[in-house]
Order: C-alpha cells, then structure tokens, then sequence
C-alpha cells in the first residue's frame, strides 16, 4: 500500500496540468473520486468520517431559524408556545418576541432573518427561564451519538444549561438531563457545539401520541437580563455541520402538523373588539366560508396539510367567537362549534335562516 503523509501543519496540495480530470483517487482499481474543470465527480455514497450519511434532511428540529411564528411575534406568558414547536415554562410571566437580524451581519453566518429574544426582566434571584422544543417520537437518535449546535447571546454576561429529557409517557413517565452542559453567554453571539450519546431506551413503555425527545435550555437563576437565540441544530453523528437551511414554505408545512390558523401570517389569533366586528386589522381575509341550507347543516373544511392527531380547535370571529354570516344576518351565527379531527374540522351552525353563508376564524392545536 502507498500512501502520501504530511507531518505538519501546512496544507497539503496536489497539483494537476488542468487537463479532463485532474485528480483521481481509485480503490482496488476503482475510480471513486476525481476532480475536473468543472467540480469534483464521485462514485458511490458520502459519509462523514463518523460514518453518518449527510443527505436529506438533516436537522432533528423544526423552526430552528425561528422563521415561522403562527401566534404571533410577541408572546407574554409564564407557559406557552411562541415561535412554532418552541414552548416556554417560566418561573414568572416573561415576554418572548421574534426579532430581525440587521441585513449584512456576518456574527451569525448565511444571513438569516430572525431569531427568538427571551426577556428575563420580572424573575426573582431564585426563578430562571425556560426553553423547549419537542421533538416527535423518544426514539429519535436513542443510543446513537448526536450533534447539537446553536448560536446563543445575551445582554449580560450569564452561565445557562442545556440538556435533553426523553418522555415516553408525556410528563408521567420521563428522564431528564441527558447531555446536561453549561455555557455562557456574552454580549456576543457565539456558536456552541457538543457531541454527546442519547440515552438507550430498551426495555421502556411508550406510549403513543404522547412520547418526545425533548431539547431544553435552562436560564441561569435570576437571570434578568435578555436571552437570544438563534440557529439551533441536532443532527446524527459527531460533526457539527453548517444550519440547513429549509424554505419558509417547507418549514411552515412541517410546523402545521402540529399548530395551524386561517389568519394571515404575523396575524395574532384574536376575537373582534365587539359583537358587531372582527378584531381591529384583521377582517374576514383567510377565514373559512361556508355554504348553510338550514339551520342544522354541517360544513367541513380540509386542512392544508394533516395534522398529527386531531387537534384542539379555537373558533374566532366577534367578541363573543361568533361566525359571520353574511347573508343578512351579520354576526347572529351561534355555531354548535368546530370539530376537529387530523385531516380537518367540521362546523355545524345554527342559524334558523334557510339559506347562508357562514364565515368564521379557527385555529388548530394538535401540539404535544
């Protein structure tokens, strides 16, 4: 066996005459790479060293880039969903906003648009924030090695803690601190990576529908400051790639399995300000129309991409969540209510009028 060795810390360059194919690499008389004018030609599959596949899709986590925010851009609450599949449980009510990279930046590369702020103003010296995003099916990457990767900054300097939990029975049957690590955070953004093996989960009972691997930052304790972040990628094997980099229009779809709404996008699921309108703003643009004969009808609408069980739904319209119809009766549409279920929902009215159209707001929670 041949074999060429650089022992220092120089590049090693090999150089050709320009000429077809330049460089070739053969195994067992085999051409498995060569380089031309044009690129590099290689023959067979691509691994990482760890042995790892990087094709497809890669990233373990939805709404990594924080590029889709379904109920809003500014959500206060001590638990709740802000950004999609990104959930917040607080020691007190704090406000999580979307916010707007300065075109150009260089600190986080590939120039994305948005990443999520969390303010910590109103924790006591003994409560922290919380962060989590829950990936579907605990035997994601179970016993495998796995990657995280994310850009983190903050107003002052703090140490937090990042780990995973595995819930194979929602919040009855879980562990928690896999992977457990600190970091600390500057007035500048950093990227932080970690390579770590996810616990083995032979011999547990999981339940359907209710099991997650679960990614979590904990902020440091009294921590008042402001907390953002930005880019957060799991992936299988022991290389922290590039952030993959998905359309909005892929990265929407892959977040309505779980949450969707008829309002526009950055439109905040509201009810109208009165008993006669829709709230301020929003109007009847993307509410769900139907066709009523009597007073009795169901309707059904299909959702744009199915769900992942059959979801929770909210009903929006006037004050008091009323329909419209808007064959002469304005807001009088008490419906029955919406019915979900994963590929749609159904709505049964009860108007009296023989004939109308009925329109009406809806959001779909099937989160977990």
């Amino acid at each position: 066996m041949s074999s060429i060795v650089k022992s220092d810390n120089s590049d090693l360059t090999i150089n050709a005459d320009g000429s077809g194919k330049e460089v070739k690499i053969q195994r067992d008389g085999t051409e498995v790479l060569a380089t031309s004018s044009t690129g590099v030609d290689i023959t067979g599959s691509v691994s990482d060293t760890d042995g790892n596949v990087r094709s497809g899709r890669k990233n373990l986590i939805i709404n990594g880039g924080f590029d889709v925010w379904q109920r809003g851009t500014s959500i206060t609450s001590s638990g709740a969903y802000n950004a999609d599949r990104w959930h917040s449980s607080h020691g007190a009510s704090l406000t999580t906003s979307r916010q707007t990279f300065t075109v150009g930046q260089t600190d986080v590369p590939n120039n994305p648009k948005y990443y999520q702020r969390t303010d910590g103003t109103g924790l006591s010296s003994s409560q922290s924030f919380e962060i989590r995003h829950h990936i579907e099916g605990v035997e994601t990457a179970a016993n495998q090695q796995v990657t995280l990767s994310f850009y983190a900054k903050s107003s002052v300097t703090a140490t937090h803690e990042n780990m995973f939990w595995q819930r194979f029975d929602n919040w009855s049957d879980f562990q928690t601190g896999i992977g457990s690590s600190n970091f600390t955070t500057t007035t500048s953004w950093q990227r932080f990576t970690r390579t770590f093996t996810l616990a083995d989960i032979s011999g547990e009972t999981v339940v359907a529908g209710t099991n997650t691997l679960t990614f979590v930052i904990d902020g440091e304790a009294g921590f008042t400051g402001t907390f953002d972040l930005a880019q957060v990628q799991l992936e299988v094997g022991s290389v922290a790639t590039d952030f993959e980099h998905r359309s909005y229009g892929e990265e929407l779809a892959l977040c309505q399995r779980y949450y969707q709404k008829s309002f526009l996008p950055g439109v905040t699921p509201t009810q109208g300000a009165s008993t006669t309108s829709w709230a301020t703003g929003i109007g009847i643009e993307g509410a769900a129309v139907f066709e009523s004969h009597n007073g009795s009808d169901i309707a059904y609408f299909k959702f744009p991409v199915r769900m992942r069980t059959n979801p929770t739904m909210g009903r929006y319209g006037n004050s008091q969540g009323y329909a419209y119809c808007f064959s002469g009766g304005g807001f009088h549409v008490n419906s029955g209510g919406l019915t979900g279920y994963a590929d749609g929902f159904r709505l049964r009215q009860q108007r009296t009028t023989a004939y109308a159209y009925v329109q009406v707001h809806w959001t779909a929670d099937a989160e977990l």
